[in-house]
């Protein structure tokens, strides 16, 4: 009954999928599989593609907008005041009859995403992860609507700014706010703004779902005022005798009078900011009902994630780390805070306006020895820690590895991080991480 109405909703009607990225392209194929009349429109050129302009919007009885597409456009005001646009996460809800978990925050969601997922699997779960990461809603939504018998029990999602506030319609059993700093200036005007997409996730549970929030993030704590429903928060600092939080190297969850505590020794990721991103994962799967053996068991087979801060095997005598996906100051940050001893820092990409000076201050007090700037952004970077910490330009990665491997001290750790996007160079932060990975084999 559930899909039959959806189906219904869209069938024999049209629809403007606007931006043919992979999420537009996944919304596309939905709709033509539930009988829809499908126009995408994209400001690039190609084949089967309209430009985005107004007629089309206007002559759509829905209008399903990408992320990457800005809610502002002139072009889309009329669907907007209508109540016609759906964000491709709203779409892709409407067909699938399993329980959602929403993860969402400037830095983390991947790998605590991904870990949830993997608590889940191993619990015997059957989820489904994708969303910001992996494969878009959509696919998973499109294997419903074949009806090829999927067998997911729930689906976990990690969710940008970009698609929360186009959400409006999907509900959340769980939603896990990991944190909130500054990132994406060039769409959002201020961290207010920013922030109160990122809140829409709350906003987006059942009646009878769970938020999971940062106790140790003031964004958080502050912007979550006013939220109705069941709150339980984690830390990765302290426990506060509530929620999930670390104390003597382990986690420790309160549930009423039962306290549960699941050590880290086995926890095979670097960093303070991991500890965070356990933290939520066992409020998270615990919230959904997994055993705590399970979940001690899930944390310690998880492995991480390619591009976050994952090891490069070498046998030149360093340590290779990429950490590709940081594209932002604030993730670099984290990353340069989870190493000590001598360190080799490559950074640059396309920026996104952010300053710097977060990285400058750590950089000078601990021991990096020497930092690689390259693409876009490279000029930027050398004037901003010129004088401060030895900066050197180089025009891409290649040039940063090959410099890197003759300077770099035996037994230091070489740290991509570029706190940029990759797409001066690139097409996305994995073609970065890959060719990182290559270049560092290469010189074995």
């Amino acid at each position: 009954m559930f899909l039959t109405q959806a189906k219904l909703r869209f069938k024999s009607v049209s629809t403007a999928v606007v931006g043919a990225g992979r999420s537009g392209r996944a919304a596309a194929e939905l709709l033509r599989a539930v009988g829809s009349e499908v126009e995408v429109l994209d400001d690039m050129a190609g084949p089967g593609r309209r430009p985005i302009e107004t007629r089309a919007i206007e002559r759509a009885r829905y209008v399903i907008l990408s992320p990457g597409v800005p809610r502002n456009r002139p072009e889309l005001r009329s669907a907007l005041a209508e109540g016609r646009l759906l964000g491709e996460v709203d779409l892709a809800a409407a067909f699938l009859p399993v329980p959602m978990v929403g993860v969402t925050g400037t830095n983390g969601k991947s790998t605590t995403t991904a870990l949830i997922g993997a608590i889940l699997e191993g619990a015997g779960r059957r989820p489904w992860v994708g969303g910001n990461l992996g494969p878009p809603v959509s696919s998973l939504a499109l294997r419903f609507v074949a009806e090829d018998d999927p067998e997911i029990g729930l689906a976990v999602l990690e969710l940008s700014s970009f698609q929360l506030e186009s959400i409006s319609e999907a509900r959340f059993e769980v939603g896990v706010w990991l944190n909130l700093s500054q990132d994406h200036v060039e769409r959002y005007p201020n961290m207010e703004t920013y922030g109160r997409a990122k809140r829409r996730l709350l906003e987006l549970r059942r009646s009878s779902g769970t938020g999971i929030l940062n106790a140790e993030d003031a964004y958080i704590v502050s912007m979550s005022k006013g939220l109705q429903g069941k709150l339980r928060w984690f830390s990765g600092r302290t426990w506060r005798g509530i929620g999930t939080g670390f104390i003597e190297g382990s986690l420790i969850r309160r549930m009423g009078e039962e306290v549960e505590r699941f050590p880290l020794h086995r926890f095979p990721l670097p960093g303070r900011h991991n500890i965070e991103n356990a933290a939520a994962a066992v409020e998270s799967v615990r919230t959904l009902g997994v055993s705590a053996p399970l979940a001690q068991r899930g944390l310690e087979d998880f492995l991480g994630l390619p591009h976050r801060l994952e090891t490069i095997p070498s046998r030149d005598g360093r340590r290779w780390i990429n950490d590709s996906k940081a594209t932002n100051v604030d993730a670099a940050l984290t990353a340069l805070k989870s190493f000590d001893g001598r360190l080799t820092l490559i950074l640059g990409g396309r920026s996104k306006g952010a300053s710097y000076e977060p990285l400058i201050e750590r950089a000078e007090a601990s021991e990096v020895q020497r930092i690689y700037a390259l693409g876009e952004a490279g000029p930027e970077i050398v004037a901003a820690f010129a004088g401060r910490v030895e900066v050197e330009l180089v025009p891409d990665l290649a040039r940063a590895v090959a410099a890197a491997a003759k300077a770099a001290s035996e037994g230091s750790t070489v740290l991509l991080s570029p706190a940029c996007s990759s797409f001066d160079q690139y097409p996305n932060f994995e073609a970065r991480g890959d060719d990182f990975r290559r270049l560092v084999r290469d010189l074995s």
